[in-house]
């Protein structure tokens, strides 16, 4: 099965634009966007188009590559005074060298942070204190679902474990008590892991470095990584895995767009709290 994210996103749609429409309380989404990056701004496009469909303003902030810290630090502060608890507001990533990310991360009050990506919010998210999940990790926990894969029910091998996806993930197969390999860059035995997992979550933004070769027949692969190819976006996988998979989620158009869903997903969880 190849999932279809674009379709399915299609029905959270509809369940959150009926949810607004329920609750009857008006709603918007900040992004904080340092630089110029064709890339993200596909992403961005493709936010505020999923942020109207379901009755979401979505306004874009942009500002300089090389803006000093301090002043970004002033930027957002004005923002947040003009949002609230209804609102939700994320800063697009990655962020120019010079700064630092958590920093910036952490400006971002907990009650707005949809991304789940502030030291704090994540740490409530890790306690299971937090209504709402890190958007990546959900659109893989809704994946999983829709195919009726169990993810204690097999090998878990998780690739990467960076701060949107290989973290999150993590945390939650710890929380349901699912043992798992994690492999990195500098890892040993890295085609061994791969060839022995029936299940393989992978978010280490390689392009196409995991091929048919690698995997075995039957494996459940879903595809969180993602390049930047001029304006093209890769995935972890070759396409080619497909073939070999169970299930697969390609990139583009497989995990992204719920990921997309999912955020907005969050930015309603809160509105029924209000």
């Amino acid at each position: 099965m190849i999932i279809d994210g674009k379709k399915i996103a299609q029905l959270i749609q509809n369940e959150l634009k009926e949810t607004i429409t329920d609750v009857g309380v008006s709603s918007r989404m900040g992004i904080i966007y340092v630089g110029n990056n064709p890339v993200i701004d596909s992403f961005i496009r493709i936010k505020k188009k999923f942020g109207e469909s379901i009755g979401v303003s979505v306004e874009v902030y942009r500002f300089d590559e090389k803006i000093a810290e301090e002043l970004l630090i002033d930027e957002i502060n004005t923002i947040i005074s003009q949002y609230t608890v209804t609102d939700g507001l994320i800063v697009q990533l990655p962020l120019p060298n010079h700064i630092n990310q958590t920093r910036i991360l952490n400006s971002i009050p907990t009650s707005m942070d949809i991304d789940v990506l502030s030291e704090e919010s994540f740490s409530l998210f890790r306690d299971q204190l937090l209504d709402m999940v890190p958007p990546v990790l959900a659109a893989i926990q809704y994946v999983l679902s829709y195919a009726s894969v169990d993810i204690r029910s097999g090998k878990v091998v998780l690739v990467g474990l960076g701060r949107l996806v290989g973290i999150p993930t993590s945390v939650w197969l710890d929380q349901l008590g699912v043992s798992h390999t994690i492999i990195e860059e500098d890892s040993d035995n890295i085609d061994e892991a791969l060839a022995s997992a029936s299940i393989i979550i992978t978010g280490a933004g390689d392009p196409h470095f995991i091929t048919p070769s690698m995997v075995s027949k039957g494996v459940v692969v879903i595809d969180a990584g993602t390049s930047g190819a001029g304006a093209r976006v890769l995935g972890d996988c070759d396409p080619a895995v497909a073939q070999s998979a169970r299930l697969f989620t390609p990139t583009p158009g497989g995990l992204g767009p719920l990921t997309v869903a999912m955020l907005f997903r969050n930015l309603v969880i809160k509105l029924s709290y209000v």
